[in-house]
């Protein structure tokens, strides 16, 4: 599995269900629906949104729906000529009390037949539901997205904070982006901040030119914390930012068997155990560093990637020159 190359085509959208209602359904089944059954995916290909308001009208007034025709016709278009396999949709569940981002699968809408589901809407895209988490946990940035009441909403301007939300390592814009996810509910000692931010920049550089590679001078960080918060870095180069993801998992207590997802770290791939203590034992400032380094990830709670495997798979790809026993 590789690492995520983001296009800057994806869109995002936040889609209700209905008040929470198809919630359950969307989340059990894998799909997004968009209701008024009675209008077919057929019946949205008029060229423009008049005609379709027209012809839907028409339809609507027989269920006795005839005065929302105008903004069913333009939540059904955008639903079907809107959306595209790709993107990323935030569904709440009632109230809002809980959210689950999902990327669209399906190359194209459909219509689900009229005997399953019977009460789920048939206009449907498929979905990959890949992160579930409370609202009170949400990036601030996003709570301005619950105050749309409509079906479906564009998001696309808050594309940086979805992104790292829902990875923790891609690729956009021809540079790395590497999520540190900080879990502590304890204030962060001042001390140990600096320490985090100091032994950050001095590892990744580190990493990048024991890899053979030119420290990105220009690398970002973007700091979001109330204690418990994300710490994203954004580089031109990688390598530095892969070692590092390979050296935060080490000491938090990642796992680095190939297929695996646990949290028990194991270390089994001889190729990055050589590695790491190559690189871990050449030098004995860089050892003592180490061990200050993981005393502070340990008191921050920094959690371990969530995206390990392509993590594993793109350090196997693009440390092939330093070491070639990496099975």
């Amino acid at each position: 599995m590789s690492i995520s190359q983001i296009s800057d085509e994806r869109g995002y959208w936040f889609f209700r269900s209905q008040g929470g209602a198809y919630y359950s359904d969307f989340f059990k089944y894998n799909f997004i629906g968009i209701g008024y059954n009675e209008i077919s995916i057929k019946d949205l290909t008029f060229a423009d949104e008049k005609t379709v308001s027209t012809h839907i009208k028409s339809k609507l007034s027989i269920s006795g729906k005839a005065d929302k025709s105008g903004y069913a016709a333009s939540q059904m278009i955008r639903f079907v000529h809107g959306l595209k396999k790709g993107d990323v949709v935030i569904v709440p569940d009632h109230a809002s009390r809980r959210v689950v981002y999902g990327i669209i699968t399906s190359d194209s809408p459909y219509m689900k037949s009229k005997n399953s589901e019977d009460k789920c809407p048939k206009k449907r895209w498929d979905v990959n539901w890949t992160y579930q988490e409370a609202r009170h946990r949400l990036n601030p940035k996003l709570f301005p997205i619950f105050s749309s009441r409509h079906i479906i909403t564009d998001i696309s301007k808050y594309a940086p904070y979805i992104d790292s939300t829902i990875s923790d390592l891609y690729i956009k814009d021809e540079k790395v982006h590497f999520v540190i996810n900080i879990l502590t509910d304890n204030p962060i000692l001042r001390n140990d901040f600096d320490t985090f931010c100091n032994y950050t920049s001095f590892f990744i550089d580190d990493f990048e030119r024991y890899f053979g590679g030119i420290p990105d001078e220009e690398q970002e960080i973007k700091i979001g914390l109330q204690s418990r918060g994300r710490v994203e870095i954004i580089s031109k180069t990688f390598k530095g930012i892969l070692g590092f993801g390979i050296l935060v998992n080490a000491v938090v207590g990642g796992n680095f068997e190939v297929g695996a997802w646990g949290l028990d770290f194991k270390m089994t791939n001889p190729g990055i155990l050589k590695t790491w203590d190559e690189y871990r034992n050449s030098s004995a400032d860089r050892q003592q560093k180490i061990q200050v380094f993981q005393k502070v990830l340990k008191k921050m709670d920094v959690d371990t990637i969530r995206d390990v495997d392509k993590l594993l798979e793109f350090y196997k790809a693009n440390t092939k020159e330093k070491n070639d026993t990496i099975q």
